[in-house]
């Protein structure tokens, strides 16, 4: 006969007959899943952040004029791409999107 674990409300875990699974679950049990390892601090901050919008906000500097343009980084205005895409992002999306524009 075939067990799984179980996780009680208080936290412990137990296991169980999976014939009888659904008769502990009624109990308030879960299904216990091991938990996800946290990944280490130099981990976290050197992923990429990517957006969803990142390829909106490629085509707005696109259509971008010279003057929308800082003159002292040579990036596009935050300003005025969210008045192309008609809707807020913040200056890290754009530097994401401004970095992989430049690539191309």
């Amino acid at each position: 006969m075939s067990r799984i674990e179980m996780q009680k409300p208080n936290g412990q875990r137990v296991s169980v007959p999976e014939a009888n699974a659904h008769v502990f679950e009624d109990m308030g049990y879960t299904v216990y899943q091991e938990p996800e390892a946290p990944k280490a601090y130099n981990e976290i901050i050197s992923e990429p952040e990517q957006t969803s919008n990142q390829s909106e906000i490629m085509y707005a500097i696109h259509s971008l004029s010279p003057d929308d343009f800082s003159k002292s980084t040579g990036k596009p205005n935050v300003k005025a791409i969210e008045e192309v895409l008609g809707y807020d992002i913040k200056a890290k999306e754009r530097d994401a999107a401004w970095a992989e524009y430049s690539a191309q």
